[in-house]
């Protein structure tokens, strides 16, 4: 199959969403199409195999072959936006496993879970609700597992609240563990060397 058949295939499963935007300011693609790894990674595919669609644009926007090579091992693709089903090829870097997990780290997406949607966000996700969407449909278009979408349909007065004590100590928490853990891939680097 040529690329740009691929490409074409690729777009016609993508939705420009202008309330979701990377770090550039510009806005996600979400993919919509219904295949995914179970991690939620959009996959695409091509001569009969499957692709994660984020190599997919890795080999053929940042020559990753070729980036590979000089590195003398895999590499990964990582986001720069955090939003999974975002298929942009703008919101991608190639880089090492340990770029990857220091931009998790960075971003506390491995300490407590991806970051929170924004309050018009979730008015937007309330409002699509009750108009009809369903949950599996805002999951996609959210980026967010179905659990999650259900607890920000949850009204706010029935969530347990966190005292102002209790969530300054679970942010210095995250924090301490935050710094630790990039303190410890830095001793890691420093090692290898």
């Amino acid at each position: 199959m040529d690329l740009e058949l691929a490409w074409q295939r690729l777009l016609k499963k993508v939705v420009v969403d202008p309330t979701v935007v990377g770090p550039d300011g510009l806005p996600c693609w979400i993919w919509t199409g219904k295949s995914v790894s179970p991690n939620g990674y959009p996959k695409i595919s091509i001569a009969r195999k499957y692709w994660r669609v984020s190599r997919f644009i890795g080999y053929t926007q940042y020559d990753l072959e070729r980036l590979e090579a000089e590195a003398g091992h895999k590499l990964v693709m990582r986001h720069t936006c955090d939003h999974r089903r975002c298929i942009r090829p703008e919101h991608f870097l190639p880089g090492t496993h340990r770029d990857n997990t220091r931009d998790a780290l960075r971003r506390k997406r491995g300490v407590g879970g991806k970051p929170s949607l924004t309050e018009d966000q979730v008015k937007q996700l309330r409002q699509e609700h009750a108009e009809g969407t369903s949950i599996q449909s805002l999951s996609r278009k959210f980026g967010r597992n179905q659990n999650t979408i259900r607890r920000y349909l949850v009204p706010q007065s029935r969530l347990v609240r966190l005292t102002d004590v209790e969530t300054a100590l679970r942010a210095r928490i995250d924090t301490m563990v935050v710094e630790t853990l990039l303190a410890e891939l830095d001793q890691l680097s420093v090692s290898s060397k």
